[in-house]
């Protein structure tokens, strides 16, 4: 008797197919996605002009690599605000292992790298957790198509989000470690569970991880209480929890920290935290990406609120019903959860727009230090791409039931899903052309009442007759291609009912409207942008002679590309103690200065004389014009001051210095009397700096009389002064000085010391973080063992 081989549909719907061809198919997406922009001679990377890429990463990458290459790891950034944590920060992402290949790639393909790495990892997981949910190969390899190559993740690489996107890659790897877990607690498990979290915890954006791990709690908690031996499971993650935060402790502990001195250690306001919310109207962007505006490499027109990448949530017109079709029809033990996850994490990503997302923050630890509720739509997205598979399942299963042997088919529910999804489709596709029209009829006429109400744009641009035209040509274009794709989608399945290619030609249609978005707002643009376009203030830069730039209108990282000092930067970390001073110069609260939700200090104030402050540039790159305002009296790097005033709290220290009398050559505002008294004016100092790396100063000086060093840069706890052996103090007590700047008092006499960033959990991170791996890489190696003695115990078959 002879079998017969399986049709090609079937063979990809069963649970038994292999996973290799799925692993090089998801990998091809990949390739096809971002793949000449590594061999391209300029040196582009897949982010906007105004990305996060070009605007921060490419100078983080750039200066810490080269500084750990000459044997500097830089703990402490002296170039933006005055001079900041770098690793602390959590955003260089230095101790995050698929950064390394910077050490032997050029920077552009460096950055496409590590975003090729998140998008293959994030697409890998989701199949293999998809695959032990039980859907089929194909079902698998269409849900991680959606998950990787939706609005969600695809405009983060727009955005040039490499630290969320590298967060998101170790989601569906702790789903599937969760999943083994709970079946069975077996070492292999514990070590996928402790290592993603491990990973998680060193990409470099806390926000995400703690999403992460809210989400993952919710998707477990039903399982756990069900679970007779729970209590055994819990320790077992527990210890997960422990050996994983330890792997990554130098991190934690850095950035613990950096964030107990920034302005987010006490929490952020309401409004903040909600900035950033999914707006309900944006739900269209399911089906219809662009409907509010559109984007492309090196421009942004989007009528919406907050910005394009935050707030498109587009899966596919196919994406979408085929999800309807899973979650009404399909059949699994997860669907009903994963419905209810859909709902509850789509309202909390609406954040201000519902009373839910206040609740969390006021009853919820860590609601409070997070902002961009939006990026829970990455998780809807995740999960309605789980429902979409199980609904191509479905359909799968409905076309592939037998006829009985009159050639009439089953009465079988399952066999009506393709006439029942094929009426869907073209009910949503009929409801998108007459949308079509009756945007393109009403408001191109001049009512615009219509924009008003969808697209809750300022007034005054609402008023432009053009800004009317052009969001009407983008919406009713958007519904057009939905409608379009929905009529095919519907004629597809109808046809599937007798032909079974044609049910194959669904799944290429999701995966075609999925890439072809993802392709065309990948961006594009060269690494080096930011440096280009500061190519005519060349002169500008040379004239600082050590002074600091102040770039007016758009934060961003340059000067760590440029190789100066910069007033400000783009880190949502910003030292409390120097973001109240400089927010106070901008007659500013510092919630609208923050660098990613307000705006950047661009006034010139007597108080940034304290801050080396030596130019302010205005740049416009529409009008190709560049003002350059020079304040002049900044003070030096180092000043010597014979008198001090202590004040205690930031309202009483600034209404000091806003003093008419007050001299900063001449008057230092401290928070304690200093160890040594100043005494008299100097008439003989000196001093020399004899070596010096990011995290610390060496200095030599010479006084005649008691005095204050006063050093205009950044205050923080990590820096200590420690005295050398032929110095005439032997003890130093550094101290905040003008709240924001550092001082010490000096005797009279020779002075040898160095200043040197030591943060101070550092040495407990680094030992924790030993102890950890070391763990850990024990761990593996017993799991290898007990493998090959499995294998080798297994009687061979003779």
């Amino acid at each position: 008797m002879v079998k017969r081989r399986g049709t090609l549909t079937s063979r990809l719907s069963s649970k038994k197919a292999g996973c290799g061809w799925p692993a090089v198919g998801l990998g091809l997406w990949v390739c096809l996605w971002l793949g000449d922009l590594f061999f391209g001679p300029e040196g582009r990377i897949a982010s906007h002009a105004q990305g996060d890429a070009v605007r921060s990463f490419v100078y983080l990458r750039q200066f810490g690599f080269e500084q750990w290459a000459s044997g500097d790891f830089p703990l402490w950034n002296p170039h933006l605000f005055s001079g900041t944590p770098f690793v602390g920060s959590f955003q260089s992402s230095m101790l995050y292992p698929p950064t390394w290949v910077h050490w032997g790639l050029p920077l552009a393909v460096g950055i496409n790298f590590e975003l090729a790495m998140s998008l293959y990892l994030l697409m890998l997981g989701t199949f293999l957790w998809a695959r032990g949910q039980s859907l089929s190969v194909s079902a698998s390899f269409l849900c991680a198509t959606i998950a990787g190559l939706g609005g969600t993740v695809s405009l983060r690489v727009l955005a040039g989000a490499l630290t969320v996107l590298a967060s998101y890659a170790w989601f569906p790897w702790l789903m599937l470690g969760l999943d083994r877990l709970a079946r069975q607690r077996s070492l292999g498990a514990w070590l996928l569970v402790t290592g993603a979290a491990a990973m998680l915890l060193l990409a470099g954006h806390p926000p995400t991880a703690f999403m992460i791990f809210l989400v993952l709690g919710v998707y477990h908690l039903p399982r756990w209480v069900r679970d007779p031996h729970r209590w055994g499971e819990l320790g077992t993650l527990l210890l997960a929890a422990v050996v994983a935060g330890s792997m990554a402790g130098l991190q934690l502990a850095l950035g613990y920290d950096t964030a107990a001195e920034s302005i987010r250690r006490s929490g952020v306001a309401l409004d903040f935290a909600t900035a950033w919310s999914f707006p309900p109207e944006n739900w269209i962007t399911l089906w219809a990406p662009t409907f509010y505006g559109d984007a492309s490499a090196t421009r942004v027109d989007y009528f919406g609120r907050w910005w394009f990448w935050d707030d498109v949530a587009f899966i596919g017109v196919t994406g979408v019903v085929l999800a309807m079709v899973g979650g009404l029809g399909g059949r699994h033990r997860f669907r009903i959860q994963c419905l209810a996850l859909v709902a509850a994490l789509g309202t909390l990503a609406m954040g201000s727009s519902t009373p839910i997302y206040q609740w969390f923050f006021d009853w919820i630890p860590g609601f409070d230090l997070i902002r961009a509720p939006s990026k829970f739509m990455f998780f809807v997205s995740f999960f309605l791409a789980f429902l979409a598979g199980l609904g191509w399942d479905l359909l799968q299963e409905a076309r592939s039931l037998k006829q009985d042997r009159e050639g009439d088919p089953t009465s079988s529910p399952e066999r009506a899903w393709l006439a029942r999804s094929s009426l869907l489709s073209l009910g949503l596709g009929g409801l998108l052309v007459v949308g079509a029209v009756w945007i393109g009829s009403g408001t191109a006429q001049g009512d615009l009442s219509l924009l008003r109400w969808l697209a809750p744009i300022p007034a005054d641009q609402v008023a432009r007759a053009g800004t009317a035209r052009q969001w009407v040509t983008m919406a009713a274009s958007a519904l057009w291609v939905a409608g379009g794709t929905a009529l095919l989608l519907s004629v597809l399945l109808a046809g599937a009912r007798r032909f079974q290619v044609l049910l194959l030609g669904v799944a290429v249609l999701g995966c075609v409207e999925l890439f072809g978005f993802a392709v065309t707002h990948r961006g594009g643009v060269r690494a080096d942008a930011g440096m280009r376009q500061r190519l005519g203030q060349q002169r500008v830069f040379d004239r600082l002679e050590g002074l600091r730039l102040m770039e007016a209108g758009v934060a961003s990282n340059a000067p760590l590309g440029l190789g100066i000092d910069g007033v400000w930067g783009y880190d949502p970390v910003v030292l409390e103690r120097y973001a109240t001073l400089v927010a106070h110069s901008q007659g500013r609260a510092v919630e609208d200065l923050d660098n990613v939700r307000g705006a950047p200090p661009d006034q010139g104030s007597r108080l940034l004389r304290m801050l080396r402050l030596g130019a302010i540039v205005q740049a416009d790159p529409a009008q190709r014009t560049v003002r350059v305002e020079w304040p002049g009296g900044a003070l030096s790097r180092f000043e010597f001051v014979s008198e001090y005033q202590v004040e205690n709290g930031p309202r009483a220290i600034l209404e000091a210095l806003d003093a008419a009398p007050f001299d900063p050559r001449r008057r230092v505002i401290l928070e304690q009397a200093p160890s040594v008294e100043p005494t008299g004016t100097l008439t003989d100092a000196s001093l020399s700096v004899l070596s010096e790396s990011t995290d610390h100063v060496e200095l030599s000086i010479d006084l005649d009389h008691p005095a204050i060093l006063l050093w205009t840069d950044s205050y923080s706890e990590g820096w200590q002064v420690e005295a050398l052996p032929d110095s005439v103090q032997t003890e130093y007590r550094p101290q905040p000085a003008n709240l924001a700047l550092r001082a010490v008092s000096l005797e009279a006499g020779l002075h040898h010391f160095r200043w040197v960033y030591r943060p101070r959990h550092l040495e407990l991170g680094l030992m924790l973080s030993v102890l950890g791996c070391v763990s850990y890489v024990f761990a593996v190696g017993v799991w290898v063992f007990l493998s090959f003695r499995r294998t080798w115990a297994e009687p061979t078959s003779v």
